[in-house]
């Protein structure tokens, strides 16, 4: 079983183990185990006797509940950080923070605005296939023969590239281009 990376080791320790989401206002118990406020609240809000959730340690009376701000503090830049992580630039711009509106998958970059009229003006560029902004371009490329995904199989429902229609077990299959299935399912949009 592959390790953690030390990014995904601080992303599972600032994640509470009653909602197993990020911290929101954390709280931390006597036996040294961090939890949601409001996850804490609603747990012990019906309970006769008081314990620990991970750990089952028990408190002879309710623990007064308090914010943990170092805690609170590294939850909200980890937060922060996902954002951020989440915006995929021009690859173009020499600044590094241009938010880009398109990707193409056949130039293998991700485009500005200005960056991107280019692929909608040039005649040679109008074919190329362009998706939202990703930053992971392994997601639309074809797990077995590392192609772009440029088909849609209608016979199997899946995504498919060039080399999958005519070489690979969907040969012979009905596949639209992207754009035509797109289009497709403007004209049927209760599939």
């Amino acid at each position: 079983m592959a390790s953690a990376t030390p990014s995904e080791s601080v992303d599972s320790e600032l994640c509470c183990s009653i909602c197993l989401d990020t911290f929101i206002c954390p709280s931390t118990l006597s036996c040294g185990h961090s939890f949601c406020l409001r996850c804490l609240e609603v747990a012990w809000e019906t309970a006769s006797s008081f314990s620990c959730p991970q750990c089952r340690a028990t408190f002879p009376v309710r623990p007064q509940l308090r914010r943990n701000v170092a805690l609170a503090n590294l939850a909200e830049q980890l937060k922060v950080g996902d954002v951020m992580a989440a915006v995929v630039v021009c690859d173009i711009c020499s600044d590094g923070h241009t938010p880009a509106v398109k990707t193409c998958l056949r130039c293998e970059m991700s485009y500005c605005f200005s960056h991107f009229r280019p692929h909608q003006e040039n005649p040679r560029l109008r074919d190329h296939t362009v998706v939202d902004p990703t930053a992971s371009l392994d997601e639309r490329r074809c797990p077995n023969h590392k192609r772009e995904l440029e088909f849609y199989c209608t016979v199997e429902s899946s995504l498919v590239c060039s080399t999958c229609t005519i070489a690979d077990k969907h040969t012979g299959h009905k596949v639209l281009t992207l754009k035509d299935e797109h289009e497709t399912r403007k004209v049927r949009p209760s599939e």
